[in-house]
């Protein structure tokens, strides 16, 4: 799933934000998703994961190790892989825009 806007759009609806860090990457790729045509339900599943993921760093650059152990409050393979699912969906959307680590690599999902 895309958000439907582009590089280009993007630098001009936040001409005066630039990124210079993982988390306000994260910051954008919410705000992108939350301007879809998605369901309250996603979008508000979206700002949980957000929220509570963001709340846990201690850096502003993300790494797997940070994902990793955000998802390890999950104990159950349901909500980990629904929180990772959705965590990655924020993260590739954040890429899309211009991130460039990948902190979901090597992340699996629970059986």
């Amino acid at each position: 799933m895309t958000s439907g806007l582009s590089f280009n759009s993007l630098i001009i609806e936040n001409s005066n934000q630039y990124c210079v860090d993982d988390v306000q990457y994260l910051t954008l790729a919410l705000n992108n998703k939350l301007k879809g045509d998605y369901s309250l339900k996603y979008k508000s599943m979206l700002r949980f994961v957000y929220d509570s993921f963001t709340s846990k760093l201690t850096d502003e650059n993300i790494t797997s190790n940070d994902v990793k152990s955000y998802l390890n409050h999950y104990a159950l393979g349901v909500s980990y892989n629904t929180i990772k699912r959705h965590l990655s969906v924020l993260i590739n959307e954040a890429r899309n825009i211009g991130m460039n680590s990948n902190p979901m690599e090597g992340i699996k999902a629970k059986k």
